[in-house]
């Protein structure tokens, strides 16, 4: 089900409150349903599938991204997804497409899985079409906790990241590690 609240200014938003709120809808059909943010083990998004381009949308140079809030199943399956904003309109169906094409792995609390909702963001028509690819300008070591040190720890993370129209990391993913110390 998709939920859309308000045209404003090109772009579509919540009119009401945070957009990041669980409507109250979403908490009533999904019983102890929680805001990723509030969870340790969050949902991870494990795959995305991006539907084609249209080539319609390409003549016309229209691109950008859209914010979603979905609904995760205890089984990491899409439920719901409701948009928080879009660059442009003809773009809300894209991604809405993609989201639910994806697969997710479930929230966790006390470890059990459980619903939750998490904020993504989806960019259409401009995932690979750089003229020229992406550059790592600085990179940042990691802080390696001292009580991970002592215990003799060490192991491997894979991350993945967004990065933004001006070069910076917006948010970073740990959607791979050896042990779940590093999570």
């Amino acid at each position: 089900m998709l939920l859309v609240f308000g045209v404003i200014a090109g772009s579509l938003r919540a009119q009401n409150g945070n957009p990041l709120d669980i409507p109250a809808e979403w908490a009533e059909k999904y019983p102890g349903i929680k805001r990723s943010a509030e969870l340790k083990n969050k949902p991870r998004l494990e795959r995305r599938d991006h539907p084609p381009y249209p080539d319609e949308l390409r003549q016309r140079g229209i691109k950008g991204v859209v914010r979603v809030a979905v609904v995760i199943s205890p089984k990491g399956k899409v439920e719901e997804v409701r948009v928080i904003e879009a660059d442009h309109p003809d773009l809300v169906d894209l991604a809405v497409s993609s989201i639910h094409a994806s697969r997710f792995t479930a929230g966790r609390e006390n470890g059990r899985a459980i619903y939750s909702q998490l904020a993504t963001r989806v960019n259409v028509g401009g995932n690979d079409e750089y003229e020229v690819a992406p550059k790592v300008r600085s990179q940042v070591k990691p802080e390696y906790p001292y009580y991970l040190r002592r215990a003799g720890l060490s192991g491997r993370v894979k991350v993945e990241f967004i990065v933004n129209t001006e070069g910076r990391v917006e948010a970073a993913y740990a959607v791979e590690t050896s042990h779940p110390a590093f999570r």
